[in-house]
Parts: C-alpha cells; sequence; structure tokens
C-alpha cells in the first residue's frame, strides 16, 4: 500500500474537521436551530409580523391583515357607545413588518387578532402607553324643544290666581353631537349642528300676581302652581300675623316681658306672633338673625322678621314694621334704624297627623 505525502494527510485531517464541524452544525440547528413561530394556541405560524410602534417591535401577529384588524378593534373599543367614528390620530407611528427570523433567539408568541387587540388596550391603560389614539367620532339625535309660558297680567284677578289661556306644545329638533376621547377617555363635547324640525308653541296664562318668572318652561308649570299655592298660603299667614300684632298696638313695652297686654319685649312680640300659629320661633334675639333664610327688602312679605342686631321686628308691608319698642308697641318705617337681614320663616300650618 502506497504510503500518503504529508500533504495528502493534512488534507485527509482538514477534510475530516469540516465533515465533524458541518455534523455538529447540524444537531445544533435540529434541537436549538431556527425556531417555529407558534400562536398562543400551538397552532404554528409560517410568517408572523411585527407591529411597531416609532420603529419599536412590541408585539408579533399572524399577519398585516391581523394586525391592521386588531388595530381597527381598539379603536371600536376607544369610541363611545352609539356613535359613529369620522377620524383617528395616533401620536406615534405604526407599521407592520414582516418578522425575520433568527437561528438561537427565542421567539415572542404569536397573538391572533384579539389577543392583539386586549394586549394593546391593556399596554395604553399604563402610566406609559404604548401610543395614544385621538378618536373623533358623531351622532345624530332628536330632542324635544320646550316651550315657555307667557305671562299676561290682569288687574281684575286675585293676587297669586293663574288660569291658562293657553296650553304649550313641544317642538322638535335634530342635534349632531360631537365627541373626542384619547385612548378611550372623553375630553371633549361638542354640540355641532342644531336644526330645529318644528318650532314649540309657548303656553299663555293670565295672571293676578306681577311678579312672574320670564323663562318658566310649560314642562314646570304644574309644580310652578304647587310652589305658588304654598307660597301663597305662607303669604296669607303672614297678613294674618300683622292683622293679629296691629291688636296690640300702644300696649306697653317691659323688657324680659311676654304679656301682649300688660308688656313685653321685641324678641317675645315675634314670637307670639309666630306662635300664634303654632311656629316656635329661637329664644334668643342673636338667633333670629340665622333662622329661616334670608330675602331681600324688594322680596320681603308681611309676617318676615326684621333683625337689626340688637332688635327685632316683624315686617308688616310698605316698608314698615311692627314692634315691642320703648315706647310700646308701634310701626315704623323698616329704616328707622339700619337692618342686617329680613329673614323668612315656614308659616304654612301643619297638618296633624291622625292617631
Amino acid at each position: 500500500m502506497k504510503k500518503l505525502t504529508e500533504k495528502q494527510k493534512l488534507i485527509i485531517i482538514i477534510a475530516s474537521a469540516a465533515l465533524a464541524l458541518a455534523v455538529i452544525t447540524f444537531i445544533l440547528v435540529i434541537r436549538l436551530g431556527t425556531p417555529i413561530p407558534r400562536f398562543t394556541n400551538g397552532e404554528t405560524a409560517e410568517e408572523p409580523y411585527s407591529m411597531l410602534v416609532d420603529g419599536k417591535e412590541v408585539l408579533l401577529v399572524k399577519s398585516r391583515d391581523d394586525g391592521i384588524a386588531a388595530l381597527s378593534d381598539v379603536v371600536k373599543e376607544y369610541t363611545p357607545k352609539g356613535m359613529t367614528t369620522v377620524k383617528v390620530d395616533f401620536d406615534k407611528k405604526i407599521t407592520f413588518a414582516e418578522k425575520k427570523i433568527r437561528p438561537f433567539k427565542k421567539l415572542t408568541p404569536v397573538l391572533n387578532e384579539e389577543e392583539a387587540a386586549e394586549q394593546i388596550i391593556k399596554a395604553n391603560k399604563k402610566k406609559k402607553p404604548w401610543f395614544t389614539a385621538t378618536v373623533t367620532a358623531e351622532k345624530s339625535a332628536k330632542r324635544l324643544i320646550q316651550p315657555i309660558v307667557k305671562f299676561k297680567y290682569k288687574e281684575d284677578m286675585d293676587l297669586f290666581d293663574y288660569v291658562v289661556k293657553k296650553e304649550g306644545v313641544e317642538g322638535l329638533k335634530r342635534v349632531r353631537f360631537q365627541w373626542t376621547t384619547e385612548n378611550g377617555e372623553v375630553v371633549d363635547k361638542t354640540d355641532k349642528e342644531s336644526i330645529v324640525l318644528f318650532d314649540p308653541k309657548n303656553a299663555v296664562v293670565l295672571t293676578g300676581f306681577d311678579e312672574t318668572p320670564k323663562d318658566l318652561k310649560w314642562a314646570e308649570y304644574d309644580d310652578f302652581q304647587k310652589f305658588v299655592q304654598e307660597e301663597s298660603a305662607d303669604a296669607i299667614i303672614g297678613g294674618e300675623m300683622v292683622d293679629y300684632g296691629e291688636q296690640f298696638l300702644g300696649n306697653p313695652y317691659k323688657y324680659g316681658g311676654k304679656s301682649l297686654t300688660h308688656g313685653i319685649d321685641c324678641v317675645q312680640f315675634v314670637r307670639a306672633m309666630y306662635a300664634k300659629y303654632g311656629i316656635i320661633l329661637p329664644n334668643k334675639r342673636s338667633a333670629l338673625g340665622r333662622v329661616g333664610r334670608g330675602v331681600s327688602l324688594k322680596n320681603a312679605r308681611p309676617g318676615d322678621i326684621v333683625y337689626y342686631g340688637n332688635h327685632v321686628a316683624m315686617y308688616i308691608g310698605n316698608g314698615k314694621v311692627i314692634h315691642a319698642i320703648h315706647k310700646g308697641i308701634s310701626i315704623s318705617n323698616i329704616n328707622y334704624r339700619k337692618w342686617k337681614t329680613i329673614r323668612r320663616v315656614d308659616k304654612k300650618k301643619k297638618k296633624k297627623k291622625k292617631k
């Protein structure tokens, strides 16, 4: 057998080493080589796509179409219910690119459309969201137009009396609303357009009261009537208090006194007027300056309490008060000294509970 030359031996050694290296590489590729992309449900994905936000990969999806569909699902989630999306703006560039699979590198799980949308929404709720989607959405709706009440003053009618001459009829309009959201949070609401379909017909009410509201809605008229009835009853009792108090004009004043005929002070006089109608007021003068609710002199009615700080009286109308002063129970101008507040206390008689 012919002996190999040194050159031939070297060639054989190099070839054997190359063959061994190829075998080792093949084994590594089989065991640790290029990963097979898989969905979260175990199915394989031949060509996954990366979703890139400003060039940075955030997740993998099956295909470009699946990624776009997931993004569309996110926009739908960010659109208020019942509204139609008219415009979408993203604060960052969002693209989809085919994923280049590298050997020996662990592959991110591939998500389906629903899972990708859920992952995006979850990520955008964090302090540092992947991106901000500004969605402009619109909807149209019909809205009723409330008629108002036109009051007409009639001198021959009694005070607080109301008669409906013409009932109100509601109108109808179509309103187009536009909302803006940022990652689902509403940041702006705007009425873009309003078209009147039917004009309302205002109600006409005759009354003997010349201080009626100017913008009362017809739908609120029944409640207003109840309020007026209560106020008129309150005013009537206030007038009765004045008539009752005037019976004692000229009777003496007495500090700490409680007798309307033999001597009474200012606090006890006002308390006696209210007690006549079952209303118990505080026993301290300062407390009478806080009782009930404050009203202006313009809106003052007979029976209201006028508080002067160191004195208290009862308003009787026409800028005058009745009170107990040192010269006795008298009528004076309300401004005979500087007053601090006028208080109105509910004077309506309370119904007794049936046993």
